[in-house]
Parts: C-alpha cells; sequence; structure tokens
C-alpha cells in the first residue's frame, strides 16, 4: 500500500510539472479525481458506488465538461505541433494573437482553399520559413480565410504578427509594433533589426511565429526583404497580385470565388439566419435565430448569388442590405436598375478593424492608384464588351490595319472616328508602332492585380474579366469617357469582321450583342459590319431588319441609282437570300447590274462584282445555271484583262466557275479551275492562308462528287496538316479539320482509323471545349459509330449513353437530340442480341417521342424499326408482323411507297410471314419490294438482288420449280456481272438454280452445273474445303437419284473420307455424308438382288 501511496504522488508530481510546462500549447489534457480516494476507502469493494458517483459529479462538472470538448475538438484536429515546436515553447502566457482584426460575423468556410493553405504552413521549413501565399480578385476572401486560419489554429503558434503590407511604411511599422508588444525588452529600430529577431529569437519571443503579411499589393514592393532568412516560422502573404506566387509556388493558394452552393448558403445564411441543426441539445447550447427558407427564396438567392458572379464580398454585402431592407424578393431587379449605388452601399454591420470600407465597389477601388493610365483605358474599353471571352488576337488584328479597317465604306466619316483611332494607338501603341510586347506588358499589369484572367476557349487566348468588376469598370466612367470608350470598343470589333479573320467571329458574337445595332448613334459603316457577325451566326431576320434600315438611310442620302446606295442593295438583296427569298434576292441583284452598268460601265469591277453574285443566285435554281455560268465566263476573261494574270478576285472568279462547273458534272474541268485557283492564292496569300484552304477544301469536295474519294481523303490530309502547322495540335481549328478525314475513313468503311482519329478529335475536345460542349458530344457520337462499325457494340453502347445523358442534361430528356442519342443506345442493344433491353428502351423512345411530338413532326420511325427488331427476334412474330404492318403504312406515307426505307420494311414484313408460314402473302410483299427496286435502282443493283434471293426461296418452297429456274438465272447473271464468275455468291447462284432444275428432273443440266462447281472451287477453295466437298456431295445425291449408284458411292467415299479428316467421324456433316453412302450401298445391294432375281428367274 505504501509503494501505491508513493507511485501515485510520483506520478501526480510529474503530471503537475507536464501541466505547468505544456499548458500554453493545450495538447495536455489530464483528468483525474483527486485527493477523493483516502484513507477511509482503503476496502475498495465496500466503497464502489461512493467512488462511481463522486466520479460521475466530477466528470459532469463545467470546467471538466468544458476540458473534454476542448480534448475531443483537439484529437480530431490535425496538428501542426512538432517536437521542435515543443522544445522551443516557452512557459508563461506569450501569446500575442489578440491583435489580430476579428473576422467578418458571417464568414463562410470555404474548405479546399483552407486545406491547401494548412498543407502549405504544414511543411517542414526548407531554406526559409514554410510559405503560403494567397491571391486573388479584391473581395473574393483573401484576408478573411487567413484570419480563420489563424483563429482556428492559434493553439500552435507562440506569436501571431498580422501586418499591414500595403506598403513599405505599414509594413515596417506594424512589424515592430507586434514585435515590441510580445516582449517589451525588446526594442528594433528598423526592420532589418525587428527582422534579426525573427530570424534569431529572444527573451519572450520564440522560434514558433506566423506573420500574416497582408494586403501585399504595391507592385513596388519587393517582399523578398521582408522574410526572414530563417528556418522556422511561417509565412501567409494576401495579395491580388498573382506573382507573388512565385515567391513559392507550392505554396501558391489561388482564391477563386465561391462556388454555387456555397454562395447561395453565404447569401441566406447572413440574410436570413443560419439553418437550425435539429442535432443542437437546447438544454446546453442556444439556437440561433433564423427565418424559415422556401423554395423562392432559393431560387431567388441562386440568380442573385449567379449575377454577383459568386464574389465573397459582394455576397455578403448583398445579404447584408436583404437583411436590413427585407428585400430577398426584389434585390435581383435592384441589382440591375441601380447597380452602382447598390455596389457601393456599404455593409454597415461589420465591426473589423480593416482599412477598406466594406462593399464591393469600394474593394475594387484600391486598384484605382495602382494601375498605369493605359490600363484603366483598357478596363474602360472592355467593359463595353461581353466580360468573358475577348480575343486578346483581336487587338492585334486590329493593330494591323491601323484601327481603321471598314468591311463597308458607306457613308463618310466624322473626326471622332479619327479620335477613336487616336485613342486606340495612344492605349496599344505607345512606341508609335504596334508591339505584342506592349500589350502583354498591359495585360501582366492587370493580371497581377488579379482584374483579368487569360482564358484559352476554342484554342484562342481571350480576356476574362469578373462580371462585377467589368461593371465597376464601367460605373466608375464620366460621361466623356464612356462615349470614348464605348467607341474604341466598337472599332475594335469592327476590325474583327474581315472575311480572312472569320475565326474570331464567333468569339466576337457575344460581345457585339452588347451593342444595339439598329440605333442612330452606331454609324451605319459600323452597324453594317457587325451584321455579318449576325450572318456567321445564323441571325438571318435580324440581319434582314438591319440592312432595309441601313439601305433606306442610303437611298434617302444618296438616291436610289447611286453606287453608294446599290452597296447596300446587294447586301439586302444576299439577307433576302439567306431568308430564302430567292426571287427578290435575284430582282434586287439584276437591278444593281442594271445600275451599275449605266453608271460605271459593264466592265468595271464593281459591276463585275454585282454580276458574280447574281450568278451565285442563279446556280440556286436549275433553269438558271446557264445564266451563271455565262456570267461566270465573262468575269473571268474581264477581270484577267483588268487585274493582270494573278489577283485574288480572279482566283474568286476561278472558283465560281467550278462550282457551277461540278454542279453540270464536269468535274474534270472543275477540279483544272480549282487548281489553278489554289496555285494562285498560294503565290499571294501563302499555303496556309484561310483564302487558300478554302480553295483547297472545295477541289477535295470536287473529288468527292466525282467519286474519288482516295483523293479527297489525301487532300483533306494535307489542308488538316496546314492548319495544324497554323494553329498547333490544341486548336479546334485543327480538330475540325482532322473530323473533316475521320468522316472520310468513316464513309469508305475503315473504322479502324477513323476510331483513332475521332478519340483523338473527342478527348481534344474534351480538353478545350468542355465535356458537355456541342462538339464533343458531335465527336464521341462518331467515335461511337465508328466502334458501332468495327461490331464492338458494347463499348459504341456505353459511348452513346454517354453522348445521350449528356444531351438530356443540356437540352432535357424529351429534345428529339436526346431522344436520338437514345436510339442509337437502343441500336447497339439491338446489335448486342440484348434484345429485352432494346424493346424497353425503344417503346420509351416511343412514348416521349409521341408525348412531345406536334402536328407537324413525323412519326418515331427509327425507334419503331428497333422495337420491330427487337420483337421479332424473341421470336414473337404475329406481334412483329403486325409492327411491320403498322411501319410499312407510315413509312409509305411519309416517304412513299418506292423509298428504299419503305420497301426495306415491306421486305421485313415479308421475312416475318415466312416464318410464319404465310408464304402467299410473303410472296406477295417480295414482288411488290422487287417491282420497286428495279425501278429506283434498277435491275443490276444488289438490293434488286437481296429481295430476287427472299423472293426465289419462297417460289422454290412452294414447289415452283419452273418460276424458280427463271429467277435463279436472273441471279446467276446479275452476280456474275457484279462480282465475276468465280465468286462463291455466283456459285451459290448456280448451285441453287441447279436444285431448281433438279425439281424439274432436268438432271442432265443439274449436273452441268453442279460440276461446274464443283470444278471451279476445286481450284479456288482447294479439294478438301467444304465448299468443294458441298458440290461433291450433291452431286453424289443427284447420281443417287438417277440410280447411277457406283458414281454416287464413289463420289460420296471421297466426301466422307475427306470430311474425315479434316472434320472428324462424328461431325454432323461426316455423319450425314455417311448416311447418304450408306442409303447409297443399300440400295446398290438391293438392285444386285433385284437384278440377280430376275436372272434366276429367267
Amino acid at each position: 500500500m505504501e509503494a501505491a501511496t508513493h507511485t501515485a504522488q510520483e506520478t501526480e508530481e510529474t503530471a503537475e510539472n507536464l501541466q505547468r510546462r505544456l499548458e500554453t500549447l493545450d495538447i495536455y489534457f489530464r483528468f483525474s479525481v483527486e485527493r477523493i480516494i483516502g484513507k477511509e476507502y482503503v476496502n475498495l469493494e465496500t466503497h464502489f458506488e461512493t467512488i462511481t458517483a463522486h466520479t460521475r459529479k466530477y466528470l459532469t462538472g463545467d470546467i471538466i465538461d468544458g476540458s473534454f470538448d476542448s480534448y475531443m475538438k483537439v484529437s480530431h484536429q490535425t496538428s501542426a505541433i512538432s517536437l521542435d515546436r515543443i522544445l522551443w515553447s516557452r512557459v508563461g502566457d506569450l501569446k500575442s494573437s489578440h491583435e489580430l482584426p476579428p473576422l467578418t460575423a458571417f464568414f463562410i468556410m470555404r474548405a479546399g482553399p483552407m486545406k491547401e493553405i494548412t498543407t502549405a504552413l504544414a511543411r517542414t521549413p526548407q531554406d526559409g520559413p514554410a510559405m503560403a501565399i494567397v491571391t486573388g480578385l479584391g473581395g473574393a476572401g483573401k484576408t478573411q480565410i487567413s484570419l480563420k486560419y489563424a483563429y482556428e489554429n492559434e493553439d500552435s503558434y507562440d506569436h501571431i504578427l498580422f501586418v499591414d503590407t500595403s506598403s513599405t511604411e505599414s509594413l515596417e511599422k506594424t512589424a515592430i509594433a507586434r514585435i515590441k508588444s510580445i516582449d517589451r525588452q525588446l526594442h528594433p529600430l528598423d526592420w532589418d533589426e525587428a527582422r534579426d529577431l525573427l530570424e534569431n529569437p529572444t527573451g519572450n519571443l520564440t522560434r514558433n511565429w506566423l506573420m500574416i503579411m497582408d494586403n501585399a499589393d504595391d507592385a513596388q514592393l519587393d517582399l523578398r526583404d521582408y522574410i526572414p532568412r530563417c528556418e522556422h516560422g511561417c509565412v501567409l502573404i494576401t495579395g491580388r497580385n498573382v506573382a507573388l506566387g512565385n515567391l513559392d509556388p507550392d505554396g501558391h493558394v489561388l482564391l477563386d470565388v465561391m462556388s454555387r452552393a456555397e454562395a447561395i448558403e453565404a447569401l441566406l445564411s447572413a440574410a436570413l439566419g443560419p439553418i437550425i441543426s435539429t442535432s443542437l441539445k437546447a438544454s446546453r447550447l442556444q439556437q440561433p435565430v433564423s427565418t424559415p427558407r422556401t423554395d423562392k427564396d432559393y431560387e431567388c438567392a441562386a440568380l442573385i448569388v449567379e449575377e454577383l458572379g459568386y464574389l465573397p464580398l459582394a455576397v455578403i454585402q448583398a445579404a447584408c442590405y436583404i437583411k436590413q431592407h427585407k428585400c430577398l424578393h426584389d434585390y435581383l431587379a435592384l441589382l440591375k436598375t441601380s447597380r452602382s449605388s447598390i455596389l457601393r452601399w456599404p455593409a454597415s454591420v461589420q465591426h473589423d478593424k480593416l482599412k477598406y470600407a466594406h462593399s464591393t465597389y469600394a474593394a475594387f477601388d484600391t486598384t484605382l492608384g495602382a494601375l498605369s493610365p493605359r490600363a484603366l483605358q483598357l478596363l474602360g474599353i472592355i467593359s463595353f464588351v461581353h466580360f468573358s471571352d475577348f480575343p486578346r488576337s483581336l487587338i492585334a488584328v486590329a493593330a494591323s490595319t491601323g484601327f481603321g479597317y471598314q468591311y463597308y465604306d458607306l457613308l463618310p466619316r466624322d473626326a471622332e472616328y479619327q479620335s477613336t483611332i487616336s485613342l486606340l494607338h495612344d492605349i496599344f501603341c505607345p512606341r508609335k508602332r504596334w508591339d505584342q510586347v506592349e500589350l502583354d506588358i498591359l495585360l501582366e499589369e492587370l493580371q497581377n492585380y488579379s482584374l483579368v484572367t487569360l482564358v484559352l476557349v476554342s484554342g484562342v487566348i481571350t480576356l476574362r474579366f469578373h462580371p462585377l468588376l467589368h461593371g465597376w469598370a464601367n460605373d466608375r466612367l464620366s460621361n466623356s469617357e464612356r462615349g470614348s470608350f464605348r467607341a474604341a470598343a466598337i472599332r475594335l470589333i469592327a476590325c474583327g469582321t474581315n472575311k480572312d479573320d472569320i475565326h474570331l467571329r464567333s468569339l466576337l458574337s457575344p460581345h457585339m450583342e452588347r451593342f444595339s445595332l439598329t440605333t442612330e448613334d452606331l454609324h451605319v459603316n459600323d452597324r453594317a459590319a457587325l451584321a455579318e457577325v449576325l450572318i456567321s451566326n445564323g441571325q438571318t431576320s435580324k440581319v434582314l431588319t438591319i440592312w432595309q434600315e441601313i439601305y433606306a438611310i442610303m437611298e434617302a442620302a444618296h438616291g436610289k441609282e447611286d453606287i453608294r446606295t446599290t452597296r447596300a442593295a446587294l447586301e439586302l438583296a444576299n439577307a433576302y437570300g439567306n431568308q430564302n427569298d430567292w426571287d427578290q434576292m435575284i430582282s434586287m441583284e439584276r437591278e444593281v447590274v442594271r445600275i451599275r452598268a449605266s453608271l460605271l460601265g459593264s466592265d468595271h469591277l464593281e459591276t463585275l462584282q454585282a454580276m458574280a453574285n447574281l450568278a451565285r443566285s442563279c446556280k440556286m435554281e436549275d433553269e438558271l445555271v446557264k445564266d451563271a455560268e455565262d456570267l461566270e465566263l465573262r468575269i473571268l476573261r474581264v477581270r484577267k484583262e483588268v487585274l493582270g494574270p494573278n489577283h485574288r478576285d480572279i482566283a474568286d472568279a476561278l472558283c465560281d466557275l467550278a462550282t457551277t462547273r461540278m454542279q453540270q458534272g464536269s468535274y474534270d474541268e472543275a477540279q483544272s479551275l480549282l487548281t489553278e485557283a489554289s496555285t494562285m492564292l498560294t503565290a499571294l496569300l501563302g499555303k496556309t492562308h484561310v483564302a487558300t484552304i478554302k480553295a483547297m477544301r472545295q477541289r477535295a469536295k470536287c473529288y468527292k462528287r466525282s467519286g474519288d474519294r482516295s483523293k479527297e481523303i489525301q487532300l483533306k490530309k494535307e489542308i488538316f496538316s496546314l492548319i495544324r502547322t497554323t494553329h498547333g495540335d490544341a486548336h479546334t481549328n485543327t480538330l475540325r479539320a482532322m473530323a473533316k478525314v475521320a468522316k472520310v475513313y468513316h464513309e469508305q468503311g475503315q473504322y479502324q482509323e477513323s476510331e483513332k482519329m475521332w478519340r483523338r478529335i473527342a478527348d481534344g475536345n474534351r480538353e478545350i471545349l468542355g465535356s458537355q460542349h456541342e462538339e464533343t458530344l458531335t465527336a464521341l457520337q462518331w467515335l461511337a459509330h465508328s466502334l458501332f462499325g468495327l461490331e464492338r457494340f458494347s463499348e459504341s453502347a456505353a459511348l452513346y449513353k454517354e453522348v445521350a445523358t449528356a444531351k438530356q442534361a443540356i437540352l432535357g430528356a424529351q429534345h428529339a437530340e436526346a431522344l436520338d442519342a437514345m436510339e442509337w443506345v437502343a441500336d447497339a442493344y439491338l446489335w448486342q442480341e440484348h434484345y429485352i433491353e432494346a424493346e424497353q428502351l425503344a417503346r420509351k423512345i416511343i412514348a416521349e417521342r409521341q408525348a412531345t411530338d406536334s402536328e407537324n413532326q413525323s412519326p418515331p420511325l427509327e425507334a419503331l424499326d428497333i422495337l420491330v427488331h427487337s420483337t421479332y427476334q424473341q421470336g414473337r412474330l404475329e406481334e412483329a408482323k403486325e409492327l411491320w404492318t403498322k411501319v410499312v403504312k407510315l413509312k409509305g406515307d411519309l416517304l412513299g411507297e418506292d423509298h428504299e426505307h419503305t420497301l426495306g420494311a415491306l421486305c421485313w414484313l415479308g421475312i416475318v410471314n415466312n416464318d410464319l408460314g404465310q408464304c402467299a402473302e410473303a410472296e406477295a410483299c417480295f414482288k411488290a419490294v422487287l417491282t420497286g427496286r428495279r425501278k429506283t435502282v434498277g435491275n443490276q443493283h444488289m438490293q434488286t438482288v437481296e429481295v430476287l434471293d427472299q423472293l426465289v426461296h419462297v417460289v422454290y418452297n412452294g414447289d415452283k420449280y419452273a418460276e424458280a429456274e427463271e429467277l435463279w438465272r436472273e441471279i446467276v447473271m446479275v452476280k456474275r456481272n457484279l462480282h465475276g464468275e468465280q465468286h462463291e455468291e455466283t456459285l451459290g447462284a448456280m448451285f441453287w438454280l441447279g436444285f431448281a432444275l433438279e425439281g424439274q428432273e432436268k438432271y442432265a443440266e443439274t449436273e452441268a452445273i453442279w460440276r461446274e462447281v464443283a470444278a471451279i472451287r476445286r481450284v479456288a477453295f482447294g479439294e478438301h474445303h467444304s465448299s468443294t466437298l458441298d458440290a461433291l456431295f450433291w452431286l453424289g445425291y443427284l447420281f443417287q437419284k438417277q440410280g447411277r449408284y457406283s458414281e454416287s458411292e464413289s463420289m460420296l467415299k471421297e466426301v466422307v473420307a475427306t470430311r474425315q479428316a479434316t472434320l472428324g467421324d462424328q461431325h454432323e456433316d461426316t455423319l450425314n455424308a455417311k448416311e447418304f453412302l450408306a442409303q447409297t450401298q443399300q440400295a446398290m445391294a438391293d438392285s444386285s438382288q433385284k437384278q440377280g432375281g430376275s436372272l434366276g428367274g429367267r
């Protein structure tokens, strides 16, 4: 007992000593029912209940209960405590984290970034303190998440120094003050002394410090001079300059905006109060006040945070406004009508000590003093276009034309036009000439403050801004600035409408839609240029309205019979054509040709241009193709006379005439014209120019139409190689060129080659455009088609499902494209012989289509085909017959009775009838199909032969041998023409002809045909081939039937011996031959016996 008491005393002394040394780190917890068990409790078993009750009371006390809570919290944390930190910890309360600013009242935890910060600062210091650098746009929450880290890890550090790093002065001043507050015996006079103390701590200052260098946005401040040179401590830096990440790339944390879910929860929690957890115990914790949330609340919140671009500061600011004014459901409308006022409203409930005001625009305002005038001007211009995907290369394209390019020159410009060009020169050409490096420096300046991000879109580098930053850049402009920068934005876009820069047009569309093309404050020349972009995007109705307005302006200004008015008239005519009003287009173009010929002469270049437009329009109608040819021959002749041997307009005339020759079927002449045009364009513009490649594509099209697919694919490969040289592998233009090659491979049945290419295209589109982009899904569908062609049906079904799922998510489950994709899945099931799955999916598709189809939409024929085939393959013949009858009727009504799809369905109806033993109905179906195919594809087509095969078997099985003979003779003749004398298709038909003759007891003709077949097969396949043996077998059968038993026996013995050697004794074919041989031998014996009996009788 004494020994136990002594041990207990020593243990308690050790525990108390440990608690004194480690209490500042909060990693040591001791729980003991102190001095309760004394001498009076020597016999423990007699006092067990008393001891248990006392222990229970001890554990449920408030202090011990709180200690248990702290212990549980610490035990579940990933501790940043190391043995090194324990070694250097000091006794006493030395913490300086009380200098930290408080967190915002509405902080929302960002788990991903917080994990990155924690991981970075938990690294073992090497060549300097462990560092985390948090960069991002103003208002992204950089400071708040850093403070959250500090508060959550307060127990892991002896000292946390929060340093204002907005300037050199503030950094040095606050750092020195923080060190003095740790130990009043320390008196660093300047930063060098302060840094030395952090590197070599003394007094109460330990090595276990965290320095938060907040708001490091001063580009002139080199932080490398202010980071202690030691291998202890941690540094957490926040700032907008992404270049700070170069200080420690492994510790760089790019803080983006919130996720959609985070932003919605942040908004509603701050505006309405957090969701009350059902796990909270009312007796222990007071529940927070919260307003119940409705579905409409969530809908409004989702729209609000989307409009705010999920920016944390903006979300919290909005929540504060909503909370104060009770306007959740009206806030979005307020934001759209009073954006500047709303986003400058300060979130007055904030109470921290940070320097900037709590409004989104106030946060953005802090960058104004840091940016150069040119950077601010660029922001002003960009604020008038869309905030995302502005093509960087557009600026270089505009600069190459001196910022003055005009697609149309309809009306003269005023002085403002030149002022706009001068402004663009000042911004982008400060050295009086274009230099890409100057633009890169300008964009780097904006990137350094996280104001712009460079994003690769379809292989093109684009500029992307946060939508609120974009709005701020516009709202801060004065009225005079707004006019200048708006005009500059329009000028940039107009410079990108050149037909040689067509790759930019898809990217320009969202930017030009920010301007109304029907307003009078937009110059006519610009309205006309921007309308070109609308044509590329298929907005033909809007384009027609614009050109009607422009033409009215030109006619009012100059009169109808003026060259400038005819320029607008030609484009208006083209707009009518884009609306399929061909008569109006041709009529207007003829009138323009008349006016220009009378004003300028028939051979003037502008008159020839109008003629070229007219010729292209005439080709839309077959009866006017000759008129087009005459016009184009004249245009080519005159342009060569006026412009000389090599000119781009001559190349255009050559290509136009080549198109006409293709339309007339004169492919050799068309190819000659296109080759001349390609050579000319290569000399003028280069091999990789868009005009040269366009001519090469026309040549490939000509090869395709003439049936020369090998030259087509060769030329398309060359085009692909040129585009890849220009744009690189990771560009949508390259992938589109590759797709053209892959399609030719697929059409030629070269599925292995097409699979390889489509897989590369699909992977490239996924990376560049995303998994759910239309071009990615198209590539995946073509890849699935290739796998389908390779009979890898399971793989193709998986891809078809992926496409279908994506289209359902994007377009809706009942959209036609989603249902089309599902039909491919069902078809793949069918070919995998998964007939039940195919049937179920086909029925679902039919129901969906019937539920959504309007009166003008066609019936679900493809799904019906899959349904009837899956039903047929499951042996439900009567049901299949009923379905095929319905399909034949639908296809006949929709497509016509002689359409191949109708005839194909009728053929299948004949097959089902035949399987049901309804031979007369089957024969009627096949004869109807035969009549239709003779009419549509002719007697020598394989489709005609296929139905002849079906029909002749029905006829033969009906014992109509003479009719079958006639049909088989036709089949033999056609297959001989299509395949040749010795092709197995021809030989098989000949053999069946023999059966038809045998049925009519024309044995000599049968024998002659079968001997011919056997002889050819011996030579083609060899003595032991199954086809050769089949021919010999049936010859043996024929001899037996004629009583020529000796010949039959000899023939059948050869068949039996060979089949035994090749197939084995027990193979079905061997046994069959043996049986016939035995029959022959029995017939021989019976015949001999009969002959012997006859002689004996004599």
